[in-house]
């Protein structure tokens, strides 16, 4: 009789432990999407705060507006340049070496000015892409901007970060998290953007202690 009671008290414990062990680890996922969800949350009010990007509800991949006058993204679809007509774009930059057959097609039968900046998505970019780049965006008469690449994460990376730089005087690690908050990663030969816009950032440093510097 005593067996059967000990036998009968230890199922019930046995039970009690894998329900208290399942609550456990159901309340530790619940508290743990909580968590996740609200550091996303407090991450998007800080970028809005900052004056970082803010992506944008349109169907072009990578969207964000950088500015009220300059907005990023990845190659738009055919169908997608009438978005950006909508939006109010003005100029696209087009910053593909292999730019697609309707890309001119696409921006000026929506009444948008096309500019190809070609450049490689691995190799250096020359040493005046950020002087042509800069030219271009800080024109009002192409405002407001649109520029993008392939994937809109490495070249059009870059030339924000440039922008971020010399226009707004941002710092490199604010840039550089800018970049990698658009997907930018260095593997697959994508290193080289990176040096880039670090090499950029300490040439502009030297050219604003030493302004002379800039006129040689």
């Amino acid at each position: 009789m005593s067996a059967q009671i000990f036998s009968s008290v230890t199922k019930s414990g046995r039970r009690i432990y894998f329900v208290s062990v399942a609550f456990a680890i159901l309340f530790a996922l619940v508290s743990a999407s909580v968590a996740i969800s609200k550091d996303k949350s407090s991450k998007r009010d800080r970028s809005r705060d900052s004056g970082d990007s803010d992506k944008v509800e349109i169907d072009v991949n990578n969207f964000g507006k950088v500015t009220d006058f300059l907005y990023r993204g990845a190659q738009p679809k055919e169908d997608e340049y009438s978005q950006l007509a909508d939006l109010g774009i003005k100029t696209v930059i087009d910053l593909r070496d292999d730019p697609k057959d309707f890309a001119r097609e696409g921006s000026e039968k929506n009444g948008l000015n096309y500019i190809n900046m070609p450049m490689s998505d691995k190799d250096y970019p020359d040493a005046d892409a950020a002087t042509r780049f800069l030219e271009i965006v800080n024109n009002q008469d192409n405002w407001p901007v649109f520029v993008h690449c392939a994937g809109g994460r490495h070249r059009t990376g870059a030339m924000t970060a440039v922008y971020r730089m010399t226009v707004e005087g941002w710092d490199i690690e604010r840039a550089y998290e800018e970049m990698k908050d658009y997907d930018f990663y260095t593997r697959w030969g994508h290193k080289s953007m990176k040096t880039y816009v670090y090499d950029y950032y300490r040439n502009l440093k030297d050219k604003r202690k030493d302004p002379s510097i800039a006129r040689k």
